[in-house]
């Protein structure tokens, strides 16, 4: 319901109200104007012969809401950045600002640089130990009844990513019996707090764990520590409640069969960590639906992956995970190492969720001849010239040089070349096999210089001699029985409107090599007209119009940059919401 058109003339509007001439300004602003718009996007029309464009039912909220989206991913970075980083406790403040999937899923061939990118560095991971060893101290020389302490999950398995997370210290408490455990973290609580100089505040608690800030500061905690505390399990039967309170003492042998699995199968750090990274990006947008996978949860789903999968490579791992996630049938059922827990699988609607953002994820970067070949197949032959469209992430990386922008997204000259000959050549056929045609003017975004070369057609404007509204059906038959049975390169129907006529241009085995909207038109009678019989004369005015926005083009040097970024943009949403913003 929004025209490529519409879209021209919107960017008019943003760049003739914008103080800006940056491409990057003018995309945010527009994405701007389509996300707040309240009056549904409505623009006067430059045709005289045709009413105010404004977009229709429920596609103005889709599309408002992807040009939220798109801002909220890649044009709020100094906002997003900041509540990113007043959200990371102080070790995590040491790392780099996250990572976009697209910036990881570059590195994928090098699992190496992956792990590098997402790995804690070496000054988080000392400092954080230091702290985690003064903390166990404390609550040792504090409490006569602690055995022993241990550092332990992701952070002590090093799978933790640098920007977010926490590490656990499992205390063995010395004839621990799960009925005192409360009045145990009450004990240990009451330690740390009189005792530990950088400082330490309660956060939560569940019945086997202490959630703890330490080292306060103006900035936050410095870290958050999960205490978990435990004891030697009896050699009774326990019931599951009972044995929770011990899974703790077990969690040691865990971690030691996790990292030797990582030993003996380098690419598992690799996976875990960009798995770790695809979820907390997806915490962005679904934070309550979730976040009940946990890190561990995800740690033993990618050793499953690794297990069955025939390759070693971390990009097909990826996909392979994704594709377990996707298609889950028993909610990621997954046997735990811990004798003292039991199974984990994903709860409530979380599972849907999470297997709708892996199909996501899927159809974005990891079905990518798949997606290659439908959307090659759907092009006709003179948009199969062009190289394969590129992400959007691509494209704002060119943002500061649009002339760049412009060349990447553009008609190839051997695209403008061939489709011209192609259309002359069909105007020509059509004027000698019918005599009342005046003359034939190749127009809309094809003649405007403003066509994607991935995916475009052309408006082949008909002036008829005498043309009545009441013969137009008649003149598109005579139109159309002239083409098939005359154009050498073959001229097949498909769709027509009241003032147009839709054409497959050259026929081939690969497709038509073009498609073209035929629009029959004449001379404006000088009478008032009423709606419907004006929009029959709106392809006369098409030559103004275009001289219009190519005039408006050459003193708004930024306007096609910007025009082929945005049709772009809405090019990709069709992917997603196609029956809706179309």
């Amino acid at each position: 319901s929004i025209t490529s058109y519409h879209l021209e003339l919107l960017c008019m509007k943003v760049i003739r109200e914008s103080e800006s001439k940056s491409l990057r300004d003018l995309f945010r602003e527009f994405l701007e104007l389509v996300a707040c718009s309240n009056n549904r996007l409505l623009v006067k029309n430059l045709n005289q012969y045709h009413g105010a464009l404004q977009m229709k039912g429920k596609g103005m909220n889709i599309l408002a809401a992807y040009a939220n989206e798109t801002l909220n991913m890649y044009h709020r970075p100094h906002a997003q950045l900041m509540s990113e980083w007043d959200g990371r406790d102080g070790a995590e403040k040491l790392a780099p600002p996250r990572p976009s999937l697209e910036e990881i899923l570059r590195l994928a061939d090098r699992p190496e640089a992956v792990e590098s990118r997402l790995r804690l560095l070496q000054k988080q991971r000392d400092r954080f130990q230091k702290l985690l060893r003064g903390l166990a101290g404390v609550a040792a020389s504090t409490f006569d009844l602690i055995e022993d302490c241990y550092i332990g999950g992701s952070f002590g398995r090093g799978t933790a990513l640098n920007y977010h997370f926490d590490a656990d210290l499992v205390v063995l408490i010395e004839g621990f019996e799960p009925r005192y455990a409360e009045q145990i973290q009450e004990i240990l609580l009451d330690a740390l707090e009189g005792n530990f100089r950088r400082g330490v505040e309660w956060r939560g608690q569940t019945p086997y764990t202490l959630k703890l800030g330490v080292g306060k500061s103006a900035s936050g905690d410095f870290a958050t520590v999960d205490m978990i505390t435990t004891g030697e399990p009896p050699d009774y039967h326990m019931d599951y409640d009972e044995k929770r309170y011990y899974s703790g003492a077990d969690s040691s042998r865990v971690d030691e069969q996790i990292m030797n699995f990582a030993v003996k199968h380098r690419e598992f750090r690799p996976l875990v960590l960009l798995v770790k990274h695809w979820r907390n990006l997806g915490l962005d947008r679904f934070p309550a639906d979730i976040r009940s996978i946990t890190s561990y949860h995800l740690e033993l789903l990618c050793m499953k992956v690794i297990r069955e999968s025939e390759s070693k490579s971390l990009r097909d791992l990826f996909r392979e995970f994704l594709e377990l996630v996707a298609c889950s049938n028993n909610r990621l059922l997954v046997k735990n190492l811990n004798q003292y827990h039991g199974a984990l699988q994903m709860k409530g609607k979380g599972m849907n969720i999470l297997a709708a953002y892996a199909n996501e994820t899927l159809n974005m970067y990891h079905r990518p001849h798949a997606q290659l070949m439908s959307e090659w197949d759907g092009r006709d032959g003179a948009e199969k010239l062009a190289p394969p469209r590129p992400s959007l992430e691509e494209i704002l990386r060119l943002a500061d040089r649009p002339e760049a922008v412009e060349s990447r997204l553009r008609l190839l000259q051997k695209q403008r070349d061939r489709f011209q000959k192609l259309l002359r050549g069909l105007a020509g056929v059509a004027a000698s096999t019918f005599d009342l045609i005046e003359d034939c003017y190749i127009g809309g975004s094809f003649g405007r210089g403003t066509a994607l070369n991935y995916h475009f057609d052309a408006d082949l404007v008909v002036l008829i001699e005498g043309f009545e509204p009441r013969y137009a059906e008649q003149i598109q038959e005579i139109l159309l029985d002239a083409l098939e049975g005359n154009f050498r390169r073959g001229v097949e129907w498909r769709g027509q409107t009241p003032y147009t006529l839709k054409l497959g241009v050259g026929k081939s085995a690969s497709g038509d090599f073009a498609t073209v909207d035929m629009i029959t038109t004449g001379e404006p009678p000088d009478y008032h007209m009423d709606y419907d019989e004006k929009r029959y004369y709106s392809g006369a005015d098409s030559s103004r119009v275009d001289e219009q926005i190519m005039n408006f083009a050459v003193k708004h040097r930024e306007f096609r940059p910007l025009v082929l970024l945005v049709k772009h943009w809405r090019n990709l949403g069709l992917d997603r919401f196609p029956a809706d913003i179309r």
